[in-house]
């Protein structure tokens, strides 16, 4: 039977083998109510401490904003599912945690300045499933805005399609891209790299024959697809490039992050295509941004 958090005050007890000595006799002494807000107390502070470094470890500042026509479909499993819950918050802190680790092991790789990210659940569909644009302010740099378009609260599972399309919103905002220095193929391959290693892998096509398997001609997925073959022969290698994209952009940076010629490399990751047949991946459900 569950015991109450309080003793009844008229039927209070002694610890066996001890006594009051300052007690009348025939009475029984009972715990000061003291023991019970001192515990109180400490159950409060370690909250407010653990709150306090979960909002330090995030680093920026996450806000959630569900721009849909009140009513719809997509306005109230938006409200229900992902807002009321806190659900929405905990994907974006997620997803940028998983891009974080592989672009910025360790203090050696600069971080990009993210100062606060807005997921927005637009009011009318996009072009495509997510769309990541700066802050209102230019002049407050690393405010980013993912706006989400409402299609994908009409999926069969919302929540994996918003989960991966944060996961690609999420590598946009923390590739370097400033100024616009590094290729635009470069960057979308980036995204698709970092969504494959989340788990979200997009269709590829089979590389150009006699390529360089990277390069504007060549489709981001199957890009991605040799980024993590170079990763897994030069691990680092992704980051070791990010780094370099935020400088002044020159191609032979991809050399430079292997430690060895790319062109060798794409030989040998075409060697191992042709042997194991593989050309495409499952379809992506992230779409175009």
């Amino acid at each position: 039977m569950e015991q109450p958090l309080l003793s009844d005050p008229n039927t209070s007890t002694t610890p066996c083998g001890s006594a009051n000595t300052n007690s009348p006799a025939g009475e029984s002494s009972t715990d000061p109510p003291t023991t019970l807000a001192g515990l109180a107390f400490v159950l409060i502070f370690a909250s407010i401490s653990l709150w306090a470094n979960l909002e330090a470890g995030k680093g920026f500042d996450v806000s959630i904003l569900n721009a849909a026509p009140a009513g719809t479909l997509a306005a109230r499993r938006f409200d229900l599912l992902f807002v009321s819950n806190g659900r929405a918050a905990r994907i974006v802190l997620n997803a940028s945690e998983f891009v974080e680790r592989i672009l910025y092991p360790n203090e050696l790789y600069p971080r990009k300045p993210v100062r606060s990210v807005t997921l927005r659940l637009a009011g009318q569909n996009l072009s495509g499933v997510v769309a990541v644009s700066h802050g209102d302010d230019p002049h407050l740099p690393g405010d980013y805005v993912i706006h989400v378009s409402p299609s994908v609260m009409a999926e069969a599972d919302p929540g994996l399609s918003l989960v991966s399309a944060v996961q690609q919103a999420m590598a946009r905002v923390w590739l370097w891209d400033v100024g616009g220095a590094p290729p635009k193929w470069l960057v979308d391959a980036m995204v698709e790299y970092l969504s494959l290693s989340a788990g979200f892998a997009g269709n590829a096509v089979p590389l150009r024959p006699g390529g360089s398997c990277w390069g504007e001609d060549e489709d981001p997925p199957s890009v991605a697809r040799f980024f993590k073959f170079c990763e897994e022969r030069r691990p680092g290698f992704v980051a070791r490039l990010n780094r370099a994209m935020s400088k002044h952009w020159n191609d032979i940076m991809v050399d430079e992050a292997l430690g060895s010629s790319s062109r060798r490399m794409c030989s040998a990751y075409r060697s191992r295509t042709r042997q194991r047949g593989e050309v495409s991946g499952p379809k992506s459900v992230l779409g175009a941004m």
